[in-house]
């Protein structure tokens, strides 16, 4: 369990690393299409999560040393923690099993919460094909994994309804809903780490924002009014539903509405420039730096560099041997 969780550890730092890089190309990308962004996180996803490491010359990332020095200041801080009670090898230990329980813990709530959600959703009501009406929902959403299903309030206005199951499906086509399963999965394993919460929020947000994207590249220019107003009606009506579901409200609201009221089709050379940036960066984030020359192509020059050494020295040897003779010589001639 303890060296489970040091991995976690280790990766924890690599993926907070990463995150904040790219949180900050998100920045850069602010007025880009966010279709084009969204893929990025799943760099975040592999740097959380890869048991692998791959290498190129144009990483992005700090050399292993870098990290290694901070492994080893989170581990002198848990030793000195209040949890260390004998020695830095019991803090990581006890580290460990809290670490289980937080996991556990945090899988077991959703997990109960997704079976008394689905309890309540028996007596909803077919629409079509697997579109289903519930009179006490107060939000549409997806649910399943392999046979998703797409869930909205009764009685809504047929404008809205089809504005609403346009972007569930989109969600449904992008597979959205096992994208945010698997999200889940990687936050309950870091949930110790506050960065890795702030990016699934960040990921929540680029996915709804790209599934908007997609659902008005399909719209009339005149249904953007009608689509953020149906967004705004059923956010301020939302509640909680599931970390792991993708919901029509989700989101931060007002970047949202801002988007779909200026949202136009991105042209190529947005397209392209947005596809260059995030693909080099993807590269250099997945990949660790290249030892200049690791030990093993140095051993050669150190097994030279050892043998001139030796030669050099025994060189010494026979200049001071021939000195010291010279000098016993010189003392007796002057007897």
């Amino acid at each position: 369990m303890s060296s489970i969780f040091s991995i976690v550890l280790q990766m924890s730092l690599t993926g907070s690393y990463v995150i904040i890089v790219v949180l900050l190309i998100r920045l850069l990308l602010r007025n880009f299409p966010k279709t084009l962004i969204f893929p990025i996180w799943s760099v975040v996803a592999f740097r959380l999560m890869g048991p692998i490491t791959l290498k190129g010359k144009f990483s992005l990332m700090p050399s292993a040393e870098g990290f290694d020095g901070g492994f080893t200041l989170l581990e002198k801080a848990a030793a000195q923690s209040s949890l260390a009670l004998l020695s830095g090898y019991d803090s990581i230990r006890i580290g460990s099993y809290i670490w289980a329980m937080g996991f556990v813990s945090l899988i077991i709530y959703t997990s109960v919460s997704m079976l008394l959600l689905k309890g309540k959703l028996k007596n909803a009501r077919q629409y079509h094909d697997n579109i289903y009406e519930a009179s006490h929902l107060k939000t549409p959403f997806v649910i399943g994994f392999i046979r998703p299903k797409v869930y909205i309030p009764a009685g809504i206005a047929h404008d809205e309804k089809n504005i609403i199951i346009l972007h569930e499906r989109s969600h449904i086509k992008r597979k959205d809903h096992i994208i945010k399963t698997l999200a889940f999965f990687v936050l309950a394993v870091h949930w110790f780490n506050p960065i890795v919460w702030f990016a699934f929020k960040k990921m929540t947000d680029d996915m709804e924002i790209s599934c908007d994207e997609t659902a008005l590249s399909h719209c009339k220019t005149d249904m953007r009014k009608t689509y953020a107003n149906t967004l705004v009606r059923f956010a301020y009506k939302m509640h909680p539903v599931n970390e792991r579901i993708a919901a029509f409200g989700e989101g931060n609201l007002e970047v949202r509405v801002q988007h779909i009221l200026r949202f136009r089709k991105p042209n190529m050379t947005k397209i392209i420039s947005a596809l260059i940036i995030i693909i080099a960066a993807s590269i250099g984030l997945m990949t660790d730096p290249i030892d200049i020359m690791s030990n093993e192509d140095l051993s050669p020059y150190m097994a030279e560099s050892k043998k001139q050494d030796s030669e050099i020295n025994e060189v010494k040897l026979e200049v001071q041997k021939q000195v010291r003779l010279q000098s016993e010589h010189f003392d007796k001639i002057f007897e």
